[in-house]
């Protein structure tokens, strides 16, 4: 097997840009992320989980509610306190090489804007445009010690194929549905046809005895 050349491209991926915070615990912080490993460092208290929270809350990958919703209520709170009524920006570039500024006040939905600052209605929550994964220290140690939490994790990295892998099954589900109510109606078709058989039946053995009486 041939090694990767180190000149070889990374295949094409999702970058989250930088954080700006305006308002807030974190007033005025400006992050700028590497395409590749980042790393916040400060003492406790100094903001790196709030920091993180900010970037989960910003792009609109908050915890569903239906799920777990004791997490998406601590994290919700976690951010409001943060941010009071400050506001988070967001830039990113998506694997096309687009560039997307989402935007967010604590108690507003995501407001995605294009390279000309138009709004567009584009969702960042796992949407075809961009898609990523945020979790916080206990998320991962739950992942840690949970094999279906570590499969779903594993899934997400063949998402689109799962996702079409569903949708053939679910055109398979209605065709098999479809095809049960048609055996339905030939069973039912062909038990019409047999009785219809045996009256046939019945009349022919009544109709010689009436044409001899007749004669």
């Amino acid at each position: 097997m041939t090694a990767p050349s180190r000149d070889a491209k990374p295949p094409a991926h999702h970058v989250v840009l930088g954080l700006r915070v305006t308002g807030g615990f974190l007033a005025g912080a400006e992050l700028e992320f590497a395409d590749g490993l980042n790393c916040l460092i400060g003492g406790r208290g100094a903001g790196k989980t709030t920091a993180l929270e900010f970037l989960r809350f910003g792009l609109g990958l908050m915890p569903d509610p239906k799920i777990n919703a004791q997490r998406h209520t601590v994290i919700d709170a976690l951010v409001k306190a943060n941010l009071g009524s400050g506001r988070l920006t967001i830039e990113l570039r998506t694997k096309t090489d687009l560039r997307y500024t989402a935007g967010r006040a604590a108690n507003e939905t995501v407001q995605v804007l294009n390279e000309a600052g138009t709004a567009v209605p584009v969702s960042l929550d796992r949407d075809q445009i961009f898609s990523a994964d945020v979790f916080g220290q206990n998320e991962i140690e739950e992942i840690a010690s949970s094999p279906a939490a570590q499969l779903e994790l594993l899934d997400r990295f063949q998402e689109q194929e799962a996702a079409a892998i569903a949708r053939e099954m679910e055109q398979l589900q209605r065709e098999l549905d479809q095809s049960s109510v048609d055996l339905r109606r030939i069973d039912q078709e062909v038990d019409d046809l047999r009785g219809k058989a045996s009256e046939l039946r019945a009349f022919e053995m009544i109709l010689p005895v009436s044409s001899a009486s007749a004669s």
